[in-house]
């Protein structure tokens, strides 16, 4: 027999950030058909079951978050990555295993709001829905770090290794419990934590949903007049944020080197784009800000293509949100790209960092006919990312983990 299932779902927080927004939409396809709970450290919603930490939890968390990048920067100092120890944080075991919510989904956990040590104390079922590789590593999110080493004191590196040591041991306890369940963004990640943990079950891959009433295909008639651009002039689109080295706007500067097409690039950055050295016949266009749902609907739905030359990934949210809005993507053949991008149906993807590849490939898209993928990028979207869809699969996992603890 079923026992009562409600949800306790815990994330940093519900709007900074892509794991945040992601915790956000899969608080918002679950909320319909169960009790469930949003707990954060920062709040911006104004839904009353979104919960914030107290105000002198907050402070803690705040502490702790400076206690952690200290951490860090001992263990690693030459790291660029996100990185998190998690010795620290806000909530409690004890306040969790108290609620009378059945099921606890942790998200993004770094920032101070919870130590392993207290997950670790957490009876419950958990589903801890990885957004990146930290579970894998001993405190970076993503295994291909930019990190370049320098020598140190033997006693200071032994002192490193240790705590990083320490971590990893830590997280292989939590990995390995019977309470545990994670849930994989894309196969890459499930095939490197099954690789990792041979003797581990209960591990799935669910994509992140997508509210296909937001994201659509919805053309936007004045935006060739609003970029002062020629009426077959195809154009491209890049939101990755060109100060993150994670997300490859060099490389894709380096790639427009070798396309050979005349396309508008259009560039989401705060940053003057003036200065950037560019193929001449690529028109870059500066979009400082997006200021609604609607008018990012209708962006992704103008452009020949997104590009999201990321060298590692979780699940882009870039690239699903396009091929929800009709369009196809163009990267590198990493992370959850490989699970999204068809090659030809929703997009193409180029052998991973080779530049010229992915130039090539921008070209061959940009005199492709875009109408040829709106329908493939759409269904595979239906398919995947629907509210519906996603929260059906949760349901299984869930069901599974309280009836077997």
């Amino acid at each position: 027999m079923t026992k009562k299932l409600s949800v306790m779902l815990i994330s940093h927080n519900d709007f900074a950030g892509g794991a945040a927004r992601a915790a956000a939409r899969l608080y918002a396809c679950l909320s319909n058909n169960r009790e469930i709970e949003f707990h954060v450290a920062k709040k911006v919603n104004y839904d009353p079951k979104i919960k914030r930490l107290k105000n002198f939890r907050r402070l803690i968390s705040a502490l702790a978050t400076r206690f952690d990048f200290l951490i860090c920067k001992f263990i690693e100092p030459s790291n660029r990555e996100w990185q998190t120890a998690a010795y620290f944080g806000a909530m409690t075991a004890r306040s969790i295993n108290k609620s009378t919510l059945s099921i606890v989904n942790l998200h993004w956990v770094g920032h101070g709001l919870i130590s392993l040590r207290q997950i670790k104390k957490i009876r419950k079922p958990i589903v801890w829905t990885l957004h990146d590789e930290w579970i894998l590593n001993p405190i970076s999110h993503y295994s291909e770090t930019l990190t370049k080493s320098k020598p140190r004191l033997k006693f200071i590196h032994y002192i490193s290794l240790k705590l990083k040591n320490n971590r990893a041991r830590l997280k292989h306890r939590i990995i390995m419990q019977n309470n545990m369940y994670l849930v994989c963004l894309n196969s890459e990640i499930e095939r490197k934590i099954r690789t990792q943990f041979p003797d581990k079950k209960n591990i799935s891959t669910v994509a992140n949903p997508i509210d296909l009433q937001d994201f659509y295909p919805q053309m936007d008639p004045d935006l060739l007049l609003k970029f002062n651009l020629q009426p077959d002039m195809p154009i491209g689109l890049f939101l990755g944020g060109e100060k993150d080295p994670r997300k490859g706007w060099d490389l894709l500067i380096e790639a427009t080197k070798y396309c050979k097409s005349n396309f508008a690039l259009i560039v989401i950055t705060s940053a003057d784009m003036s200065k950037i050295e560019i193929n001449n016949k690529i028109k870059i266009i500066e979009q400082k800000r997006i200021q609604s749902v609607d008018e990012l609907r209708r962006l992704y739905s103008s452009v020949n293509v997104v590009i999201v030359p990321s060298r590692v990934e979780g699940l882009p949210q870039t690239a699903t949100e396009a091929l929800s809005c009709g369009t196809p993507v163009v990267g590198f053949s990493i992370g959850g790209l490989i699970d999204i991008v068809q090659d030809g149906k929703t997009g193409f993807l180029a052998e991973p960092y080779n530049v010229q590849n992915l130039g090539y490939l921008i070209d061959r898209i940009m005199k492709l006919d875009k109408s040829k993928f709106l329908l493939p990028c759409r269904n595979f979207a239906l398919d995947n990312f629907e509210f519906k869809i996603v929260e059906s699969k949760y349901e299984l996992i869930f069901i599974d983990a309280i009836n077997l603890n």
